[in-house]
């Protein structure tokens, strides 16, 4: 992944007016898929 890749798929639908309230840090595995860490924004 580059800023260039994500750009030429992503570059028409952002910026994307929405908000973060937070930030999560996510372990993707099958069946076991959990959030690790949250922290708040703002």
């Amino acid at each position: 992944v580059t800023t260039a890749s994500t750009l030429a798929l992503l570059g028409d639908v952002l910026p994307a007016p929405c908000r973060a309230e937070r930030l999560d840090l996510a372990w993707y595995a099958p069946h076991g898929s959990r959030v690790l860490a949250t922290w708040p924004l703002g």
